[in-house]
């Protein structure tokens, strides 16, 4: 299925103040699987915001880096690169995918493809990763801009995997950025305690584990810094449902440049309850004039003895629709049916609305992009009003 997220034209879709998140997912169902393993696609999702090097010649952007150990994993057959591209201005214009070490894994090259914001989804011929952990980055030449951009490795019969549920990615922005710093979430206020300082970090994942077996251990891992010395920042992980904090969660900073800081803890830590809503905060709590910048923040997985999984795949970013209807074609997913055991996919968004309308006047909506039409009548979801998962 190749899918965008957005608004229907149309007598039901009204406005929305917030796209957060708008995700694909595909259950892996165990009834096949306990001799043989599960056949499914784990994506990693790099990139959320519009990217362009505003006519440098290259840029490596090290917020959209993520880690992968391939010994967490078996049954690799594939691993793909794949993104959403507008190049522009003739010629042929180059992603690449590299490592800390600047080692080049695969890219994809194309001539001028796509328009401004209706890009092209490319995917890059199957490429090996590391027999190491490696941390890999995108980088981007000129005249291109980059909408989305994943890493996804294809197993089957697997017995071990890692699921990402990406949270933030940068600060949402509708027009391209080409520096990172001045492009992530700012916390400002200097406060003891974790509270919501920016709207858009309204970003939320409803815990079940019941869907994941075996699950081994959770990894919180968030891309950050400071803007000053003697200055202290910190990220958490919240329990959004009663507004407490997963303290094994807690991540700080004093770094001014931009660290990569991972935390493990158990399924059963404080406050981590079960079908609660779980999103990332931060604070800084030191007054020296610098602020906390949040990059990328996810929560990673970690599965043994492999029966089920529920893997995510991200559509959407943030967007406002502005009192229209809308539909957003500047991300997209192919999904594969038979690339997983026994899939059940379903579609998921946070958002939010401020306006008094009655709550069946906003609406989100999953769209076949080949036909433009709603890619079943079950994609589709009302929102209320306030921040909320719907499902």
């Amino acid at each position: 299925m190749h899918a965008s997220v957005g608004c229907r034209t149309g007598d039901h879709a009204r406005r929305i103040a917030y796209l957060l998140i708008g995700q694909l997912l595909g259950l892996a169902n165990p009834r096949l699987v306990l001799a043989q393993g599960v056949n499914l696609e784990i994506p990693y999702e790099m990139v959320e915001v519009p990217l362009d090097t505003a006519g440098a010649n290259s840029i490596t952007y090290e917020a959209t880096s993520v880690r992968i150990d391939p010994a967490k994993y078996d049954g690799i057959v594939n691993v793909y690169f794949e993104v959403d591209v507008y190049a522009y201005g003739g010629g042929n214009k180059t992603i690449t995918l590299v490592d800390e070490s600047a080692v080049q894994y695969t890219s994809i090259t194309t001539g001028s493809v796509g328009v401004a914001g209706i890009p092209k989804r490319l995917r890059s011929a199957s490429f090996t990763l590391n027999a190491g952990a490696r941390t890999y980055k995108v980088k981007l030449g000129k005249n291109v801009t980059i909408y989305r951009a994943r890493i996804l490795i294809r197993q089957t019969a697997a017995t071990k995997t890692v699921v990402q549920i990406p949270f933030l990615n940068w600060e949402n922005r509708s027009l391209a950025v080409s520096t990172e710093l001045g492009n992530a979430y700012i916390i400002l206020s200097v406060t003891s305690n974790y509270e919501v300082q920016i709207s858009d970090m309204r970003y939320r994942w409803r815990k079940d584990s019941a869907q994941y077996a075996t699950i081994s251990t959770f990894r919180w891992d968030v891309l950050a810094n400071v803007t000053a010395a003697n200055t202290t920042g910190y990220v958490s992980l919240f329990n959004s449902t009663h507004n407490t904090q997963i303290a094994e969660s807690e991540l700080s900073w004093t770094e001014t440049a931009i660290t990569r800081k991972s935390v493990t803890f158990a399924g059963n830590a404080t406050n981590f309850a079960e079908l609660d809503d779980f999103q990332p905060l931060g604070k800084r709590t030191t007054t020296s004039g610098g602020n906390l910048l949040i990059y990328k923040a996810d929560l990673y997985i970690e599965l043994t003895s492999l029966s089920r999984a529920e893997v995510y795949q991200r559509v959407g970013g943030r967007h406002n629709t502005g009192g229209f209807d809308e539909i957003f074609n500047d991300g997209h997913v192919l999904y594969d049916a038979t690339r997983y055991s026994n899939p059940i996919v379903s579609f998921e968004a946070v958002g939010v609305y401020t306006n008094t309308d009655p709550p069946a006047n906003y609406a989100v909506y999953l769209y076949d992009t080949a036909s433009m039409t709603m890619a079943t009548p079950e994609g589709q979801m009302s929102l209320a009003r306030s921040s909320q998962v719907g499902t």
